[in-house]
């Protein structure tokens, strides 16, 4: 590693350790569809060769279960809404909905029923849909190792996307923070990371928190998939207009598939901001910019 001075090197107030992350054992299967591409399929992060792959979200739930999913997403809720597919209960994750457009569907490895009704059980509310209410599934005590488990869970989603709600623009020297939400996508995706960073990043503009951990989150899925040692390099650069993130993963030879970057490519020319990523010899580069630019402090006036 290099330029620490600028980097905490810290998650959980404890020094990360990316291979205990790398090789933690179980991981839930996680869909994230982009609505605003008809519910095309962005990417899957997958704990066995045999999880399916879905290429729409219409393939795994119906029509009404959908509309009702995105009219909740739009509320900008701060906890996720339990739904109804054919792979049984889901938890649908709406923070990155109303920026990137993406719908995420989580399904419990230690089972998302469990943890319904042990949520219930604890007098947790948690949003269902009307599906899912009719089943008129009532509150159970669970195994301690599955409220655990929920507790553990939920404590990675609030490391994740609780900043989603509480401050989805972010501004300034924004070094630290960018670095901790790495670390806990890493967490929480199961894929590795280094962070690199030789300058104190501040800003032109303000950074799309929503749209940063689209990229960084989708960016490690398709490492995790591609790359045996499933570990990405993040780089936080000053550039010319404020902040450049450059990420980096070694995939080896042979064929692979990096449908994720092609997908995340068309959001960002959605929403007029830049994304590249080539593939050099056995390396997959990105770099992306996820700020909304202040045309005043750049002295540029802005058309009507």
């Amino acid at each position: 590693m290099k330029n620490n001075k600028f980097l905490t090197r810290t998650f959980r107030d404890m020094p990360y350790d990316k291979y205990a992350i790398m090789f933690k054992d179980v991981y839930d299967l996680c869909y994230v569809f982009d609505m605003a591409e008809y519910g095309n399929l962005v990417s899957a992060r997958t704990s066995s060769p045999r999880d399916v792959y879905y290429p729409y979200i219409t393939d795994i739930m119906e029509p009404d279960e959908i509309k009702q999913v995105t009219e909740y997403f739009k509320t900008f809720p701060q906890k996720p809404m339990l739904v109804n597919t054919k792979l049984g209960l889901a938890l649908a994750l709406p923070w990155l909905f109303p920026s990137a457009s993406y719908v995420m569907l989580s399904f419990l490895k230690f089972g998302t029923d469990k943890c319904y009704r042990a949520l219930l059980f604890d007098g947790e509310i948690l949003q269902a849909t009307s599906t899912v209410e009719a089943l008129h599934m009532r509150a159970r005590q669970q195994k301690p190792e599955i409220h655990l488990a929920c507790e553990r869970y939920f404590t990675e989603l609030e490391e994740c996307f609780a900043s989603l709600v509480e401050r989805p623009l972010i501004y300034g020297n924004v070094t630290h923070e960018l670095e901790g939400y790495i670390y806990a996508l890493s967490n929480y995706i199961g894929c590795g990371v280094s962070v690199e960073c030789d300058v104190d990043i501040s800003c032109a503009g303000q950074v799309d928190v929503a749209l940063f951990e689209s990229f960084a989150m989708i960016f490690m899925i398709c490492a995790r998939r591609n790359s045996k040692r499933r570990e990405v390099t993040f780089e936080i650069r000053k550039n010319s207009r404020g902040m450049l993130i450059s990420a980096s993963f070694n995939m080896g030879r042979g064929s692979h598939e990096l449908y994720e970057l092609d997908t995340f490519e068309r959001l960002c020319a959605r929403k007029c901001l830049r994304f590249e990523h080539v593939t050099d010899g056995e390396t997959v580069h990105a770099y992306f910019e996820p700020m909304r630019i202040d045309w005043s402090i750049l002295g540029v006036k802005q058309t009507d």
